[in-house]
Order: structure tokens, then sequence, then C-alpha cells
């Protein structure tokens, strides 16, 4: 079964990065989208500057967006003069995801679900399309996963441990996320217990080490302490306001709730304490509206783990938000829309349903330590609902998603083997009468 397994693996992989260049070589030269736009504008506002970003000039910006992810586009235009051909960039971001799922994968529960993990992340439809677009779900997985895999690396002591901080803390500068895995591979640290103290210590001090420093760095250029976004506060306004619905919008700018206890001179605040303000405020909000508040988390849930198509529509006009009013007033182009969707994110739910029957299987369990990084997922996908949600958001998650995917998918084809006949058809030995048979034999 192995060796079968492992080739197929082997054809989706070749076929997934065959269709990512063919993608790429399709699609240069693409109008970017929505976020893709905002994280390529404050790069070439940096670039004009000869800053990086955040600089003075973003002080009194709305929020402070992705910076992680802003200085890496601004890094590979001062390289190359151009954006174009970062999609080349994000192939080998994509190749280095599938690269760290197959060795923890492969370390936690052996070659055959290493090689289900990587058939399940080939399958996955976002991933055909990953590296055309500009979106941060990328290089923050791939930071995720890199420090996932420097963890369960063997041998190391501490030091691994302190690396992963590094990634971890710059993840954090792409993404705030980076909580949810750090929590993961601390408690992996701990349960695992050879070296656990000195592997817990030089991982939260590398990880605060290197925040400091890029908080450090952002109060030089900027004037303002900060080692992550600046948009919590955006983002839960955004869900808590008398028009929200837990998706993406900003209703609370209509919100009287909100124009009276936003000050006159908000503009003139930094984006810090805009940021600060804003969630006060929702704060309040969510406080006075527990029960609205709280109505939206179906929604929510359901279009943060609904569809797996998210990463096709890179280009400008390709939003769901183009066609919401034609999903609304024809309700013979939704369903064929929606069913569309559903098909193209077959693999993504299988992927689901594997990992929650992994989690059922092994989980009432004394506690281990391979076990550990499963919490990742869980936590994040808690810390992204009380916010307002789209359906990327839970890309972050994926990585440690396949890896048990993959073990839970070896374990059914297991059963499913051993399940069937050991006894082969007798056959006949070298007489010429044949009236002795094989002893018998299992297949294999």
């Amino acid at each position: 079964m192995r060796i079968r397994i492992e080739k197929l693996a082997i054809a989706a992989v070749a076929a997934l990065f065959a269709a990512q260049i063919f993608l790429l070589l399709q699609n240069a030269g693409f109008e970017p989208s929505d976020d893709q736009n905002t994280y390529l504008n404050y790069a070439k506002y940096a670039m004009d500057s000869g800053e990086w970003y955040p600089s003075e000039i973003n002080a009194k910006d709305s929020f402070l967006f992705a910076p992680g992810y802003v200085n890496m586009l601004l890094l590979h235009r001062r390289i190359f003069g151009t954006f174009g051909g970062f999609g080349w960039v994000n192939l080998l971001m994509s190749a280095g995801i599938l690269a760290s799922v197959f060795f923890v994968a492969k370390k936690f529960f052996g070659r055959t679900a290493a090689a289900c993990s990587a058939l399940l992340y080939a399958a996955a439809y976002s991933n055909w399309f990953l590296p055309v677009g500009y979106f941060s779900e990328l290089p923050f997985a791939f930071s995720m996963s890199a420090a996932m895999a420097l963890a369960v690396l063997p041998k190391s002591k501490w030091a691994n441990f302190a690396l992963a901080g590094v990634i971890l803390a710059l993840g954090n500068w792409i993404r705030p996320l980076a909580a949810a895995y750090f929590m993961g591979i601390a408690l992996y640290a701990a349960l695992e217990r050879k070296h656990a103290f000195a592997r817990v210590a030089a991982l939260c001090i590398s990880a605060a080490a290197t925040a400091a420093a890029i908080g450090l760095a952002s109060k030089s250029s900027c004037g303002i302490f900060v080692f992550q976004s600046s948009t919590s506060g955006l983002n839960l306004a955004g869900s808590a306001n008398k028009f929200a619905n837990g998706l993406v919008g900003f209703g609370f700018e209509r919100d009287d709730f909100y124009k009276e206890k936003i000050p006159a001179g908000f503009g003139d605040l930094n984006f810090a304490q805009k940021d600060a303000l804003l969630r006060n405020i929702a704060a309040e909000w969510i406080a006075e509206n527990p029960v609205k508040y709280l109505s939206q988390l179906p929604l929510k849930a359901a279009v943060l783990f609904g569809f797996d198509t998210w990463s096709e529509r890179f280009k400008r006009g390709g939003g769901l938000s183009s066609i919401r009013e034609k999903i609304l007033s024809d309700k013979a182009f939704a369903v064929k829309y929606c069913a569309g969707l559903f098909i193209k994110s077959l693999p993504y739910y299988a992927a689901l349903a594997l990992f929650a029957l992994y989690l059922c299987k092994n989980l009432k369990a004394p506690p281990s330590a391979r076990n550990a990084l499963a919490a990742a997922p869980v936590l994040a996908a808690a810390l992204t609902l009380p916010f307002m949600v789209t359906d990327r958001y839970h890309y972050p998650m994926m990585p440690v998603v396949w890896i048990y995917a993959g073990a839970a998918l070896a374990g059914l084809l297991r059963s499913g083997e051993n399940r069937a006949p050991e006894i082969l058809p007798a056959k006949p030995l070298g007489g010429r009468n044949g009236s002795a048979s094989e002893a018998p034999s299992k297949i294999s």
C-alpha cells in the first residue's frame, strides 16, 4: 500500500506544480484585487520615499497592515526593480509548505501518512492558484510551517526551538495568528519532556527578542513601538455594529454608536491610537449587544470554513462582491455558482473531515507530544471568529490540518487493507495431479 500511495502522491504533487507554473505564466501582469492592491500600494509608497514600512509618513494611517508582507514585496521591488516575478517566490514558498508538512507528518506518523498529507495538499483547490496572487496567507503559512518543521527536528537540545521562535516572530509581523502556532509548538516541547525547559525557554526568549527588535526598528522609523499589524480594532468594529453580519464590512462608520464616541480629532491620531480606540468602542458595543454579536457566529463559521476557492479570485473584479447583486437577484445563477464552489472545495472538505476524525480518535487518550500541534488550528479559529471574517482566513490553519488528516487517511487505508481477505485462492504445486496447495498468504 505504501508504495502505491507514494507513487500517487508524487504524481499529484507533480501535477500541482505543473498547474501552478502554467497559471503563473498565463496570468502574468494581472491587475490585483482588494487587499492585494493595498499591500502593493504601501510597498510603492515606501519605495518612493526610500523607507521601509512603516515609516514616519505612515504614522497617521488608518491602520498598520501586514507590515512583514509589505516589506517582503518592497525587498523584491528593490532587488528586481518590479513587483513582477514575485509569483516565483510564492512558488518556492508553496513548495516549502509542502516540504514542511511532509517532514512533520513523516516524523510523527511515518511515510504512508506523509504521502497522504502530500496528496491532500496537492488536491486542495486553493493551492493550485496559490502562487499567482499577492496574498499574505501564503508567506504566513510558509513561516508557520517552517517553524513547526524546525521544532520537530531531532537531536538538537534547544537551538532549533530558538530558530523557530525567530521565524514565529517574523510570521507574527505578517499576521498575529502566529500566537496559535507559538502555543502549539510550546505545548509540543513541554509534552515531549526531553529538554522541555530549555526548549520552551529558547522558543520564548528568541520570539520575544525578535519581536522586540522589530518593535524598536519600527519605533525608530515611525515613532511607534509595534511588532504586528494594528488592525484588530478595525476588524472587531467591523463585526460589532448594528449593520454587521460577521462578514467583511465597515458599517460601523454609519453607526451612531461609533459616531458619538469617535472624537473630532480622530484623523490626527496615529494608527496605534486609532486601533486602540476602535477596539475599546467595539468592546463597549459588544457589552451592550451580546446577543446580536454572538448571533453572527454561525454565519462566520460557515464562511470561514465554507469554501476553499479564495485564491482563484486574484484579479480585480473577480471577487464575490462583484457578483453579490446577481447572486441575490438570480436564484438559478446562485445555485449554479455555489455548486461550482462546492465541487472545487471537495478535497478541502475531505481534509477537514479527516482532521476531525483524527481528533475524535486520539484526543481521548492522554496528551502526547505528537498531538500537541493539532491545537494550533483550533486556537487559530478561536482567535479569528471574534472578528469579521472571509473564506481565505482559514488557510493559515491548513498546514496542521493536512498533517493530521494525512495520518487519519493512512489509518483508514490500513484498516481497509486489514479487512481484506487474508487467504489467497489455493494454487497447485509442482505435482502433476495438483493435489497439494500453498500455505495461506497475507495480502501486503
